[in-house]
């Protein structure tokens, strides 16, 4: 499972001066940013609250725990 770290430090634009021209954020900045985030969001695994035992409660395409 991979775990998000943070691509860009879009904060420390904000230090930089008005006319520097590395203080824009560019798309390619977000695209890297936002892929990192799904790549870890997408191999995590859905736990629902609740799951006692050690046995995880699954939930169907709806949304809704399913007895195992």
């Amino acid at each position: 499972m991979a775990n998000y770290s943070r691509q860009n430090d879009f904060s420390a634009k904000d230090a930089l001066s008005s006319g520097d021209p590395n203080k824009v954020i560019v798309g390619a900045e977000v695209d890297e940013e936002l892929d990192a985030i799904v790549a870890a969001v997408a191999t995590k695994q859905d736990v629902v609250a609740g799951a006692v035992d050690g046995n995880l409660a699954t939930l169907n395409s709806a949304g809704v725990v399913e007895d195992s």
